[in-house]
Order: structure tokens, then sequence, then C-alpha cells
């Protein structure tokens, strides 16, 4: 059922108005005045607002631009007397997306209501359907190899199921853009797809976050708030990293998935939770295992499938087509107009490991393509510094290292600045833009070196 939140600063007209929609069976929450409202929508993210325009500490027009901000499709009603009605024109033309008199007539407040909530599912439509664009675009970025044909096929083959997979592979090897493409082949589709990062979440609030909390239940818990589990009820869950989790979350994650559903933190009701989980990891899970660092119930819960991504140095025949795409959303977000590579710029692209795979390859194409001054993208737009000048240079094929430790670093400095004035034929301003400093602090640098 639908969320509504209510920002009102009358006692009466806020609880009449909340048993009205508590009676239609809508989950509603309060606030008294346009501060305590803005808190409240920004972590409930109701679906649509009830918003007064007159409130203390922050107004309804205040409090209805705060909210767009946060939220630019968000659906506003403004309550407002009938001397108002100036007041709700101008919240019309701040966002909102309709207004209702005080008192309620109550045939009006549910027409009212019902467009409100069609208008929301048309906006959710709507997103989805850019997802799903976005998502087939994304496709064509994966490759034509035999180990992504094969994964695509096991992806076809799991996604209807429902079950539990565990998706491992090296950094940046795309783990959560197949997690994405498992949901949108799945029958889950239409409902949420929810990323849990398990390495940022601190140990002592993996409950909270994964099961939400009831208000009161410690400090700072001045409102209730859903968790991932909710969030993604009906849809997938993605776990990404499940490997730093502590053995104490991985006790209460296995027990939330054996019995479907979870209760907050200070509560004292069971919460049904329908999720389908696919799991991520860098590590070798059979030698965390063995380490005692990982469940192995919980490993077996979420192995019911298991798909590995190779690193991008064992599917090479995938580069190019991945390079020339990465080129393409570069540009669009750069606004350039490179248009193709070099032949020493491909085949150095090719030959290159990537040791961080497809995110490192789409940020270096990135940073190419911003270096780039012409159509064609050359090897020396590809190097993030002058010790990049060709593949496979060390530190000692630059600078003779038997010496002492500052002559060493000083000899260093004079080759990385004259590789960057060769580069740039002596021009000191994007020589020193290429060193990460500006003119000035260059030639401070030649000068403490004696360089001319």
């Amino acid at each position: 059922m639908a969320k509504i939140l209510i920002c009102e600063d009358k006692v009466e007209a806020r609880e009449t108005l909340r048993d009205i929609l508590l009676e239609q069976g809508y989950e509603v929450f309060t606030a008294e005045n346009g501060k305590q409202g803005v808190k409240i929508f920004e972590h409930q993210r109701p679906d649509l607002v009830f918003l007064d325009i007159y409130m203390p500490v922050m107004d309804g027009l205040s409090a209805l631009s705060e909210i767009m901000k946060l939220n630019p499709e968000q659906i506003v009603i403004m309550l407002t007397a009938s001397a108002d009605i100036k007041q709700s024109v101008k919240a019309m033309k701040l966002g909102a997306h309709d207004y209702i008199t005080k008192p309620f007539d109550l045939e009006e407040l549910f027409i009212i209501i019902i467009n409100a909530l069609k208008t929301n599912s048309l906006h959710r439509e709507v997103r989805e359907l850019k997802k799903q664009l976005a998502s087939r675009q994304s496709d064509i970025v994966m490759g034509e190899s035999r180990a992504i044909k094969n994964i695509i096929k096991s992806i076809d083959l799991v996604s209807p199921t429902g079950m539990s997979v565990l998706i491992t592979g090296e950094s940046g090897t795309g783990k959560e853009v197949f997690a994405q493409l498992i949901h949108r082949r799945s029958e889950r589709k239409e409902y949420p797809f929810v990323a849990v990062d398990c390495g940022a979440i601190p140990e002592n609030l993996i409950e909270s976050e994964l099961f939400g909390y009831e208000k009161g239940a410690f400090t700072g818990a001045d409102h209730s708030r859903q968790g991932k589990f909710e969030a993604a009820h009906r849809g997938t869950l993605m776990l990404d990293e499940i490997t730093n989790l502590s053995f104490d979350g991985q006790a209460k994650l296995l027990r939330a998935l054996e019995e479907r559903q979870i209760r907050h933190v200070g509560g004292n009701k069971d919460i049904a939770a329908d999720v389908r989980v696919i799991a991520t990891t860098n590590l070798d899970l059979q030698e965390v295992l063995k380490d005692g660092k990982f469940r192995l119930d919980l490993y077996h819960r979420l192995n019911e499938f298991q798909i590995h991504l190779p690193p991008l140095r064992e599917r090479r025949e995938d580069i190019p087509e991945l390079a020339r795409y990465f080129l393409k959303i570069a540009n669009q977000e750069l606004g350039k107009q490179v248009t193709s590579f070099k032949s020493e710029a491909l085949e150095y692209i090719c030959e290159h490991d990537w040791q961080g795979n497809v995110r490192e390859l789409k940020h270096a194409l990135k940073r190419a393509v911003l270096m780039c001054e012409s159509r064609e993208l050359t090897l020396e737009d590809l190097m993030p510094n002058p010790l990049s000048m060709h593949p496979g240079t060390k530190v000692e094929d630059l600078v003779d290292l038997n010496g002492n430790f500052y002559d060493i670093v000083s000899d260093l400095e004079k080759q990385l600045i004259n590789n960057a004035l060769i580069n740039y034929e002596g021009n000191k301003t994007k020589a020193a833009e290429y060193l990460g400093m500006n003119r000035k602090a260059l030639y401070r640098k030649m000068k403490s070196l004696e360089m001319e």
C-alpha cells in the first residue's frame, strides 16, 4: 500500500486526515512542521505528501522547495484555507501537484489521492523504461568473447528461477552490471533492485541497515526507518563484497534469508522479506572458508548458482569493442568529438593488462578523451603520467638507482618534467597540468632542480 506523509501543524486537522487515510489502508507518517516533514521524507520517501502552507519552524513553501530538491518528481498536495489561493498557485509554480482546501470534502480528497498516486505510478513506469533502455545499451559493452557468451547463457538459465546467485571476480570486472542483468531478466524486474556495499556498513549498524529500526530503538533514532530488505521487497537485493560482513552479521543475514522475514531493531513484529539475493565477492571464497572467516551454512545458502567473471586480460578480444563504447560514452559526457584511435593507441589498449579491469579501462579512456586535442586519440593521451610513456617502462629505465635517496628522487623528478615538456612541445602550462600542478609550481620545481 502507498505511503503518505502529512505535514500539518494543527493537531486536530493532522489527526483527522491521518485517521481517514489509515482507514483506507494507507501507511501514514505525520509531521507538525516543515523541517520535521523534510527529515521524515528523506528517510521514508513516501509516495504522496500533504503539505500545509503555514507552519512553524519551516513553512510549507520552504518545505516544498526542499522536497523538490530531493525528488523533482515527488507528488505534493498543498493543504490550504480558502483565503490562501494565491499561495497555493505559488506552490504549484514551485512544483506542487495540486491543492485542497480545508475543511476537506471526502469525495474530493479521495479523487485527488487516486489521481496523484496514478501520476506517481506513471513516473515510476517512465523511470523503469529509462532504466531498461540504459540496460539494453549496457548489454552492448559486455563483449562477444566465448567467456562472456557462456556467462550470458548462464544468466539466461538462472534469471527466471529465483535462485540465489553468487558472482565472483576481481574488482572492476562488472559484478554489479551482471547482477542487474539477472534482475532485469527475472520475474522480479518490476520491483526494486537494491545494492548494499557490505564493506561500507559499520559492524554496529549492520542490523539497522539491513532490517531497519523503530523510533527510539537507540540514541538518535527519532523516527522509524525501513532497511534494505524492506526496500527490496519482491525485488532483488545485491550484497556487494559479502565477505566483509562480520560473523555476527552473517548469522543475522542467514536467519533472515531462511525465515524470509525480518524484524526492525527495537520492533516487536515480524515483517515479510521476499527478496532474491545476489551476493558478490572479489575473494576466493574457498580460501576464506578455510580460514574460518565465513560461515559454511551461509555460503551454501548463497551459492545455489555461481557465476565467475574472468579478468579483462583473459578476454582481450572484448577490449576493442569495450574501448569504442567507452570512447563514445566519454564523448557524450565531456562534450568532445574524439572519433577514433591512433593505431599505436589501440594496440596499447589491447596489450595492457588492465589490473583494474573494465572499470580501469573506462576511467582511462574518459581521462584520455579529456586530454585529447584532436579527433584521434593518441598513445600520449592515454598516459596518466610520463612513467607510462611506453608499455613496460620502469623506474630503473629512467634513472640510475645506485645512489642516495635524495639524488634518485631529484633525477626522477627531472625525467618526469622533461618527458612532460617533450610531450607538450615545451608548453609549460600544459606540462604542469599533466603533472598535476600549476605553472608557478612547475617553475619553482624546475628552479630547485636547477633545470633551464
